[in-house]
């Protein structure tokens, strides 16, 4: 019940509605009242975790990136969900929403509970310190914790609301707002991408300097995720030389999960460091109450009958009989069903498709970051390690690929697609590599290509910022 209050609590300070609910002898309190200690400060950051099950992941909003590149598609022809998404003719809306939902016809509920996170996180950041007596590995730890999370947080809304790094000479092209302070009535204002790599990057910096390097609990946001999310922003930054020189570090200490151990299946499952690739997962949350407060991850989606794999993703998927992920995809009923994510292993969730931990970075990818920043570099010959070690691990009867230049690199973007299909990151690989969308089943006409660049490749602002915080909206919305 606690935890319940809490997250409400932490919903109703950052809404712009001040009854968003009525919370038993706590309505008139404010996050200054409520943190007192390093105690309470530390149940704040759990309330922030809480909030990142519900609404970072655990809605629609997850598989925006897999919908409108070519992995998944609608499947009802009555009233399909998210078919504005799929068709690349998202509008822009006054509607001020907490999550996306099968209605939206943008991203406006990741935009305002994005934002609503981003603030929590601020205000960590800017109280923590005057606890710092009371322990300061503590105090340091969460305001590591944060400081990444709001990075994260940032990193996704630019994959979303802007054009990738190489979209400009220097990224000079407009991001979005960097929000580094608690108080929503301060004016917000668009930045450059390249502002806003910088700023993420300073953030993650920060994050790893005050996390302890010891890896204990996925469930928490640690040094080695942290490593790894800088890793993949340098990575996408096309700075390979400093996405390479991060990876090795991480995977040095984190290497792959062999079938042995329980790849793929325990990916989505709670193991003891060291007995798992798992760098960071969010968990299954349910909290009991009137009406039941949880997070529905991207696998129940992708199970409900609602959205299906493409033809595109399955015959990658399912084009060697002895490869163990073929099985990520199953024909149900003259549809491919994504069966990546275990059906109730968490036993923490009432409903089975919800109940297992949603990884958001591991090795594997980590792996794909090496075999790609060092072809990039020069080094083939570790490039090939790393991405044999994907392929063999899949299929111990594959042979090793012996490809080089282009071929090397196309080999590489393939089996990044096919280890990370469904994991929140097509769309995003797509524009930073800058290629265009290719479906080979388009769900309806007109929604088979969408060439690089395009000003439909990105989501519009919701009109509420545009019109009251002055914001520029994105090109053709």
């Amino acid at each position: 019940m606690k935890q319940l209050i809490l997250f409400f609590f932490i919903l109703s300070l950052l809404s712009c509605s001040k009854s968003f609910v009525e919370l038993e002898d706590t309505s008139s309190l404010n996050r200054q009242t409520y943190v007192k200690d390093l105690n309470t400060m530390e149940h704040f950051v759990n309330g922030v975790y809480l909030m990142l099950d519900r609404d970072f992941l655990g809605n629609l909003g997850s598989l925006y990136a897999d919908i409108v590149s070519d992995n998944v598609k609608p499947v009802s022809l009555e009233n399909p969900d998210l078919l504005a998404h799929y068709s690349w003719s998202q509008k822009a809306e006054l509607n001020p929403e907490n999550a996306v939902s099968s209605n939206s016809t943008a991203m406006n509920g990741e935009w305002q509970s994005s934002y609503q996170i981003i603030r929590s996180c601020d205000f960590v950041i800017e109280d923590i310190n005057k606890y710092r007596n009371e322990g300061s590995e503590k105090s340091d730890n969460l305001k590591g914790q944060v400081y990444a999370l709001r990075a994260m947080i940032h990193f996704k809304l630019m994959n979303i609301f802007a054009q990738p790094y190489s979209y400009s000479e220097n990224a000079t092209h407009i991001g979005i707002p960097y929000i580094t302070n608690s108080d929503i009535t301060k004016p917000m204002q668009r930045a450059t991408v390249a502002e806003n790599y910088n700023s993420v990057i300073a953030d993650l910096q920060e994050a790893i300097r005050l996390m302890p390097e010891q890896f204990t609990d996925a469930r928490l946001m640690n040094h080695l995720a942290a490593k790894a999310l800088l890793a993949r922003v340098y990575l996408f930054k096309q700075d390979y030389a400093m996405a390479l020189k991060l990876a090795k570090d991480v995977y040095q200490k984190v290497p792959l999960m062999s079938i042995a151990a329980g790849y793929p299946e325990k990916m989505f499952t709670l193991q003891a460091p060291g007995k798992s690739e798992v760098l960071f997962q969010l968990s299954p949350v349910f909290i009991k109450g009137s009406a039941g407060i949880g997070a529905t991850f991207m696998g129940a989606y992708l199970r409900f009958g609602q959205f299906a794999a493409t033809n595109d993703i399955t015959e990658i998927l399912t084009e060697n009989p002895d490869d163990i992920r073929l099985n990520w995809v199953t024909s149900i009923d003259g549809m491919w069903v994504v069966t990546k994510y275990p059906v109730g292993v968490a036993k923490l969730h009432p409903a089975p498709f919800c109940d297992y931990y949603q990884t958001i970075v591991r090795s594997s990818e980590v792996a794909l970051t090496i075999a790609e920043a060092a072809a990039k570099t020069g080094d083939e010959v570790t490039s090939r390690e790393l991405l044999n070690s994907i392929r063999v691990r899949a299929n111990p009867l594959g042979v090793p690929l012996e490809t080089t230049g282009t071929a090397l690199l196309d080999s590489i973007y393939k089996e990044r697609r096919k280890e990370l299909s469904f994991e929140g990151l097509r769309m995003f690989d797509l524009q930073r590599l800058q290629q265009g969308v290719h479906r080979k089943d388009a769900f309806i006409s007109g929604a088979a290509n969408l060439e690089y660049p395009s000003n439909k490749a990105i989501s519009p602002l919701p009109l509420q910022d545009v019109r009251y915080a002055n914001l520029q909206q994105n090109k053709d919305y």
